[in-house]
């Protein structure tokens, strides 16, 4: 609609947008001014300071007011040579790990550095979780407050104990994605806005204790990172872009796994209500690929988080050792990884000490609370 002037301009509350296409647009015009000014001022950095390390630092939970993209933000970073450092984590390694991942996972495709800062209190979990986090993702930095190690009675020991674990920090083996609910947050509060009233979290926490994944943005599968895994866990996206949808096709029949979400049949669609794609799935189309509907009755989310690990289990293309973290039997607050250079990582999150037998490995891990394992 063409304007005579910036008075012509009438500003609009999202939720009070005349359709998705509206708020979508108005949404992806807030955040993109946000990434491009903080591009702006990383380009100004490495200009004034050629040879220096520049992260740029990304904060908040992925609800749109916070104004962080975290894929834009990290993409962008590759173009000065700089790194991403996340300033959301936390004393909860679970939520530390659905408050980070976009940006770990982003920056492992885009080839930029990753760190790591608290968002504040951190006692001696925290101090552990986060440590196994930075482990995993290979990252390049890991800062603690003062008060996270001092402000307690035992994070200094168990700092101490577990820290000589960072010189075996790897690249994480991951042959799974779980595809980020970019159009969806966009477009319904309910999905990120309230810290602990999530749909999407719910679900990636559910299934984080069975197995390890990336989450893969709407940007990054039109980037061209969807032949980087074997399978595409879609649990709560139920509207994604026209091109993102063709693309997950595409690569879908071309060999792909798409394992999704089915709630009495709700369809994924496109922003303008198209279920095209979805309905060649639901008919057995998908060329030389694999579509898995997994039924979802929305509560409790472990139902999901168990047919999701079931359909993966029979997979006959997974690497072994991804189906042995897989079929490794432990808690919920036990949580695995496996890194590039054949260590397993595993990390106790619970009051109690646990032994985890991983396929493979011969002697079981004996893990205190809150310990970190690696093996062989």
């Amino acid at each position: 609609q063409p304007y005579a002037s910036f008075e012509d301009v009438k500003p609009f509350i999202p939720q009070f947008a005349e359709s998705r296409r509206q708020r979508r647009d108005f949404v992806d015009w807030y955040l993109g001014g946000m990434s491009d000014w903080c591009e702006r001022w990383a380009v100004w950095a490495r200009e004034a300071m050629p040879d220096k390390p520049i992260f740029q630092s990304s904060g908040g939970w992925g609800f749109v007011e916070s104004g962080t993209d975290f894929t834009d933000q990290t993409a962008s970073m590759a173009k000065i040579k700089g790194g991403i450092r996340s300033t959301n984590e936390v004393d909860s390694y679970v939520q530390t790990f659905y408050a980070t991942r976009m940006l770990s996972s982003s920056a492992r495709f885009y080839g930029v550095p990753f760190g790591a800062e608290p968002a504040g209190f951190g006692s001696a979990r925290g101090v552990l979780g986060r440590l196994f986090n930075i482990v995993v993702n290979n990252g390049e930095h890991l800062f603690y407050y003062h008060g996270n190690l001092t402000a307690n009675d035992q994070a200094i020991d168990r700092w101490l104990k577990y820290a000589p674990l960072l010189d075996r920090r790897a690249d994480p083996l991951i042959e799974i994605a779980v595809l980020y609910p970019d159009t969806m947050s966009k477009l319904d509060d309910a999905v990120f806005r309230n810290l602990y009233g999530f749909t999407f979290n719910t679900r990636v926490t559910a299934m984080r204790p069975l197995f390890d994944f990336d989450f893969c943005s709407e940007r990054m599968i039109l980037d061209g990172a969807l032949p980087r895994y074997k399978a595409l866990i879609i649990p709560w996206n139920f509207i994604v872009e026209e091109d993102v949808l063709n693309a997950i096709d595409q690569w879908l029949r071309g060999g792909g796994t798409v394992i999704c979400s089915d709630w009495r049949g709700a369809p994924v669609m496109t922003v303008e209500g198209s279920t095209k794609v979805w309905d060649t799935w639901e008919t057995g189309d998908f060329g030389s690929g694999k579509v898995v509907f997994v039924p979802d009755d929305r509560e409790p989310p472990q139902r999901l988080a168990r047919g999701v690990a079931n359909a993966l289990k029979a997979m006959p293309n997974l690497d072994p050792r991804t189906l042995a973290m897989l079929n490794t039997e432990h808690g919920d607050e036990v949580y695995m990884s496996v890194l590039t250079t054949g260590d397993y990582a595993v990390l106790n999150f619970s009051d109690d000490a646990v032994s985890v037998n991983v396929p493979g490995i011969e002697k079981a891990l004996v893990i205190e609370p809150y310990g970190i394992a690696m093996a062989p």
